[in-house]
């Protein structure tokens, strides 16, 4: 039996067009970046029935989405591709390139006993571990700040995590578009990956 479309979250992933980001400016390329991500998000929320707005997509002083239309939003973007949800529930995402990165890394993101978990330290590992820990943190409006204090509990197969953060459990999905990953916090409601085509 298929789900109705509100009985699910619906992340949305964009590709970015390029001849409309690589002409601008870079501080315009940052400004169209958080705009086209709104754009998954409005599509994200219309899956779900809500009619949002670009300017009721509104954030407190400290950088946190407001609630509006009866539910919670978060977006992340790259140069190529974007991606926004709107959720019933307090809810986080975020997209990585995958892409190689310095080891040393590893000791900023994770503890040694996470990285045991996935015994791996590919850029598949890193960005899986770093898209679930932003995904997680956004939520409560804190950034890459807490990435240690959030920790990786156990690894769910190639598609998801469980984590812990503030005394809080938190499960994570994942998906993969070419060479990006994307995170998406779990709730009370299922995940439906949105890959709609550009007009």
């Amino acid at each position: 039996m298929a789900l109705s479309p509100e009985a699910a979250v619906h992340p949305v992933i964009l590709r970015v067009p390029a001849d409309a980001y690589l002409p601008l400016a870079p501080r315009d390329r940052v400004r169209f970046l958080s705009g086209y991500a709104r754009q998954a998000l409005i599509l994200s929320a219309a899956l779900r029935g809500v009619v949002l707005a670009p300017d009721q997509l509104v954030k407190d002083s400290l950088g946190r989405p407001l609630s509006v239309g009866g539910g919670y939003w978060s977006v992340s973007h790259k140069p190529q591709y974007v991606a926004g949800i709107f959720s019933p529930e307090p809810v986080g995402i975020d997209i990585e390139r995958i892409r190689p990165y310095n080891l040393r890394l590893q000791s900023k993101v994770a503890t040694n006993h996470e990285w045991r978990l996935v015994k791996s330290d590919t850029p598949d590992a890193f960005f899986r571990f770093w898209t679930a820990k932003e995904a997680v943190l956004k939520i409560g409006g804190i950034g890459i700040a807490d990435l240690l204090k959030c920790r990786v509990r156990h690894v769910d197969g190639r598609r998801g995590l469980s984590l812990r953060y503030r005394h809080r459990d938190y499960r994570v999905c994942h998906t993969c578009v070419e060479d990006h990953i994307a995170a998406v916090v779990l709730g009370k409601f299922p995940v439906q990956w949105r890959f709609p085509e550009l007009p």
